[in-house]
């Protein structure tokens, strides 16, 4: 026993004599490689399924910063036209006919928008004939209007007098409104279904007996309802 403990003593006191010698190092421990492996792994394992989670992104329109200057190319093209091939879902087709001739020579006339509707009116209240004001009645204003006057027994007919009395006030009001809803100075209300109110605001409804205009819609087509 003892001998082994001096043996022990010489092997210590040998290693301190050799500071930095084999006898010295401390061992690596295996696990100490497999440390150091597993971040590099992780981070390549993360980085793949990241890649994997890019969502898919394609250019629907693109709009240069010098888009409609004179003489502007990009990439040796000449200038690019950002709405070309683009259409606003709102506007009226160009080709679209709002006026349809029959071979027995009557019209139909077609309300896809309020500014077309106004339009109508405008143009068959200058008529100023029995015919046009039975087109205006039958195809310009709205039913709800109609039975309105017919439950306070009055006939229908009579509406589109009393707008023909009002036509150059009608004609003020349009005019301050000349792209219907669209017009900077016009608020849209809605109190109701398919019902709208073209209401003049600001200046533009100064000096104007009716400052607003009552709309409904009915099988696609805007009709009159009302101006107040």
């Amino acid at each position: 026993m003892d001998e082994v403990r001096a043996s022990a003593v010489v092997w210590d006191r040998g290693c301190n004599r050799h500071r930095g010698s084999r006898c010295a190092r401390k061992p690596v421990a295996r696990g100490a490689f497999v440390a150091g492996f597993v971040p590099v792994a992780c981070v390549g394992i993360v980085t793949l399924v990241l890649a994997g989670c890019a969502g898919e992104e394609r250019v629907t329109s693109y709009k240069p910063f010098f888009a409609g200057v004179s003489g502007a190319e990009y990439g040796g093209q000449g200038p690019v036209d950002p709405m070309k091939g683009r259409q606003d879902p709102t506007a009226t087709p160009t080709e679209f006919k709002t006026i349809v001739e029959h071979s027995d020579g009557k019209k139909t006339y077609l309300t896809p928008s309020p500014g077309i509707l106004l339009a109508h009116v405008e143009a068959l209240l200058d008529e100023d004939t029995p015919e046009t004001d039975k087109v205006i009645l039958d195809q310009l204003i709205d039913e709800k209007t109609k039975d309105h006057y017919r439950t306070h027994g009055v006939e229908p007919i009579e509406y589109i007098t009393y707008l023909r009395q009002n036509r150059k006030a009608i004609a003020k009001t349009l005019a301050r409104m000349p792209m219907a809803e669209r017009t900077p100075t016009v608020v849209v209300d809605q109190p109701g279904d398919r019902q709208w109110v073209l209401r003049l605001t600001g200046q533009a409804s100064e000096g104007v007996k009716f400052r607003e205009v009552w709309i409904r819609q009915e099988m696609g087509m805007w009709r009159l309802e009302w101006l107040k």
